[in-house]
C-alpha cells in the first residue's frame, strides 16, 4: 500500500498552501529563507525550506520538501520541489512542481495565458498536456497571503477564494476563517500567533482542514492538520533543527483497522454486513453502489452491506451510449488506455477470450503475474509506467488492470478502500469492470481476486482527488461487528 499513504502526507504538505516565507519584502532585496520541520504525531519525519524573492515585478516562492515514509519497515525517500511565480498583486503566472519517490519522477509545469492554466505533465514514460480555465478569484501562495493581509487578522472574519493546487491540477474552493490569537511554541520560545483555519474542497470530498498560526507580520509559525487519526504539523525552526536526523514512524501500522472477528473463506461467501461506529462527530465517507449499500442511522452508526456478483457472459468491446460507461472507457492522466504498451498487454491477455467475463478475469490474473514485485518503494506510477516496469503495489496493480480493461473496450474504474487481511483491515486499491450489465470487483494484487472483505470509500480514475473521502474517514471509526453469509 504505497500511493494512499504518500498522498496522505502530500495532502498535508503540498495541498495545504503555506503562507510565503517572508512578508513585506522590498523589490530587489535578498532572498528570505525559512526552515520548517515536518511532524507526524510529534515524530520528525522530514523538513521543508521556503524562500521568497521579488524581482522584475514578479514574486517567486520556492519550496523544497524532503521526508521519509516508512511502510512495513520499508523506507521511501520523497523529495518535492515547487516554484510558484505570481504578480505583485498575487495573480498566478506560472508554476513548476516536481516529485521524486522511490526512483519515480513526475513534473508538472504550468503557465497562465488569458485566464487558462496550460499544464504539461512529464513522467518517466510520457508527457501529457491539459488546459484548466481559472476562476477570476484564483490564487496561489502570494495571492492567498495578500488576501489574508488585506483582510487583516480580525477574529471571526471569513472569505472564500479558489486555490490552484499543482498536485490536483485544478483550482478548488477554499474557505478561510480568522480565529483567536494564541501562544505558540516555536524555535525554542513562546510566540504570539493568530490562528487561521482553511478548508479546501475537491470534486469528491472536502479535504481535512488546516489550522495555520501566523504572527503579526503574517509569517507562518506553525500549521496543524488532523488526518487519518493523526496530527500532522509543519513548524518553523532553525536550519540545524530542520536538517537534523529524522525519526522512523511506520504509518501503515498507525492506520490499520482491527477486525472484531476472524473472517474465513471469504472467497466462498456472497454477502457481508459491517456495523461501523464513529469515534468522533466527523462525517464518514463510504461509497454506495450496486455492490455496496450504505445506511446511516440517527446515532451515527453506519451499516454497510457488500455483495458478490456472479460474473458470467457479456460482450466486449462496449458499444452502448450510457454516458457513465463511456466515461469509464476514456483515457485519463493516470490511466493511459491508448498507450501502445497497455494496448499490447491487453491484447495479449484477452486474445482467446470470447466473453467480457472471461476477459476481465484474464486481465486480473495477467496483472497479478505481470507486476512481479510488490514494491513498496515505488512512489506513484501511472498505468503506462507500470506497463513498462512491472513494479508497484496495490495502486499500480489497480491502475494497470483498469487501463487494460479500458484498452480492451470494457468500462472500468479504480476503487479506493480497505481490505481484510490477517484479522485487520488495510488501506487498499482495486478496480471494478462493467460486465454483462453489472459492475464486478477485480483485485489483481491478490491471487484469489476480489471478495466481500473489500469496503469501498470512493471510485474514479486513480486521481489524487479520488482519495480524499477515504483520508477524511480513516482513523475516525471502528468496525463493531461483521456478519458474513
Amino acid at each position: 500500500m504505497t500511493r494512499q499513504i504518500i498522498l496522505a502526507i502530500l495532502t498535508f504538505i503540498v495541498i495545504s498552501p503555506l503562507l510565503p516565507a517572508a512578508e513585506n519584502t522590498p523589490a530587489g532585496s535578498e532572498k528570505q529563507t525559512h526552515y520548517y520541520k515536518l511532524l507526524f504525531d510529534g515524530h520528525k519525519v522530514g523538513h521543508m525550506v521556503k524562500t521568497r524573492h521579488i524581482s522584475d515585478g514578479k514574486i517567486t516562492n520556492t519550496t523544497e520538501t524532503n521526508y521519509i515514509m516508512t511502510r512495513l519497515g520499508t523506507d521511501t525517500k520523497v523529495i518535492e520541489k515547487e516554484k510558484i511565480v505570481e504578480t505583485l498583486t498575487g495573480k498566478p503566472i506560472a508554476f513548476e512542481y516536481e516529485q521524486s519517490s522511490g526512483g519515480d519522477v513526475r513534473r508538472n509545469i504550468g503557465t497562465v495565458d488569458n485566464g487558462v492554466m496550460n499544464i504539461k505533465t512529464i513522467s518517466t514514460s510520457r508527457t501529457t498536456t491539459r488546459r484548466i480555465p481559472l476562476p477570476e478569484d484564483t490564487v496561489m501562495d502570494e495571492g492567498l497571503f495578500l488576501h489574508i493581509k488585506n483582510n487583516g487578522l480580525t477574529r471571526g472574519d471569513t472569505f472564500t477564494v479558489h486555490m490552484f493546487e499543482p498536485l490536483f491540477q485544478d483550482a478548488v474552493p477554499m474557505k478561510v476563517r480568522v480565529g483567536e490569537e494564541q501562544e505558540i511554541e516555536a524555535e525554542g520560545k513562546n510566540l504570539r500567533a493568530t490562528r487561521i483555519d482553511t478548508l479546501m474542497k475537491c470534486s469528491t470530498a472536502a479535504m481535512p482542514y488546516t489550522a495555520y498560526y501566523a504572527n503579526e507580520d503574517f509569517k507562518l509559525i506553525r500549521d496543524v492538520s488532523p488526518q487519518m487519526g493523526m496530527k500532522m504539523e509543519t513548524a518553523i525552526c532553525t536550519r540545524g533543527e530542520a536538517l537534523s536526523e529524522n525519526e522512523k514512524y511506520d504509518i501503515i501500522e498507525r492506520v490499520l483497522i482491527p477486525s472484531p472477528t476472524w473472517l474465513k473463506d471469504l472467497s466462498r461467501k456472497t454477502t457481508a454486513k459491517y456495523v461501523i461506529k464513529p469515534l468522533t462527530d466527523r462525517k464518514l465517507h463510504f461509497h454506495a453502489g450496486p455492490r455496496q449499500s450504505v445506511m446511516r442511522k440517527a446515532d451515527g452508526t453506519t451499516i454497510i452491506e457488500v455483495s458478490k456478483a456472479e460474473m458470467t457472459g457479456g460482450t466486449f468491446p462496449y458499444d452502448g451510449d450510457d454516458s457513465d460507461l463511456l466515461d469509464a472507457l476514456k483515457a485519463s492522466t493516470y490511466i493511459q488506455k491508448d498507450d501502445e504498451k497497455i494496448k499490447e498487454l491487453a491484447n495479449k491477455a484477452v486474445t482467446d477470450c470470447e466473453t467480457a467475463a472471461q476477459a476481465v478475469k484474464e486481465i486480473e490474473r495477467f496483472v497479478y503475474s505481470y507486476v512481479s514485485e510488490n514494491d513498496l518503494s515505488i512512489g506513484y506510477a501511472s498505468a503506462a509506467e507500470v506497463a513498462r516496469t512491472g513494479l508497484g503495489d496495490c495502486t499500480e496493480h489497480a491502475l494497470l488492470a483498469t487501463g487494460m480493461c479500458r484498452a480492451a473496450g470494457i468500462p472500468a474504474r479504480v476503487v479506493m478502500g480497505i481490505v481484510y487481511m490477517q484479522k485487520a483491515f488495510w488501506l487498499h486499491a482495486w478496480c471494478e469492470a462493467y460486465v454483462n450489465g453489472q459492475w464486478v470487483g477485480l483485485d489483481p494484487t491478490h491471487p484469489t481476486g476480489w471478495n466481500i472483505g473489500h469496503v469501498a470509500f470512493g471510485k474514479g480514475d486513480g486521481d489524487p482527488a479520488d482519495y480524499m473521502g477515504m483520508y477524511r474517514s480513516i482513523g475516525y471509526f471502528k468496525i463493531q461487528s461483521i456478519e458474513t453469509e
